[in-house]
């Protein structure tokens, strides 16, 4: 039964991980042309988060296990949550979501997150030009004017 409850999870993955790349694809911002190609740049990314989502998925699996560990530190659990193949569908999202938010983060509790977590997605080259300039004059220095003919 844990096989269906695993793919169930990583079911609700894909469907998050589609509406991202869809995202990304359709962007008047990025340089991104297909689905293939944000997997061919992320898929260092998007594993490394998959495996630490799969973290919430082992404890909610194993409850009663996460709740004899905690006994340990005289802490008890005042609920437990039914494991059913929806349930785990919607932690798959819950989880891609709640990776998304952080990866979007420079810091989260004060803890910055690490760069191996965030997606590459690569912006038009006109969009550069945009943010640099942007940059530059968030700092307080003003480019000088170009060539202005009298």
């Amino acid at each position: 039964m844990w096989i269906a409850y695993v793919l169930a999870f990583m079911a609700g993955q894909a469907l998050f991980l589609l509406k991202r790349m869809a995202l990304a694809v359709r962007s008047p911002m990025n340089a991104l042309q297909s689905r293939g190609q944000y997997l061919s740049q992320n898929w260092d990314i998007l594993l490394y988060r998959g495996a630490i989502e799969y973290f919430f998925l082992f404890f909610y699996l194993h409850q009663p296990l996460f709740a004899e560990l905690l006994g340990l530190i005289h802490v008890k659990l005042p609920f437990t949550i039914p494991v059913f193949g929806f349930g785990c569908f919607a932690l798959g999202l819950l989880c891609d979501f709640l990776m998304d938010w952080i990866a979007m983060q420079d810091r989260v509790l004060g803890i910055p997150v690490p760069r191996w977590i965030k997606e590459f997605v690569p912006r038009l080259p006109q969009l550069e030009i945009v943010v640099a300039s942007l940059q530059i004059s968030a700092k307080g220095d003003i480019p000088p004017p170009h060539d202005v003919q009298a």
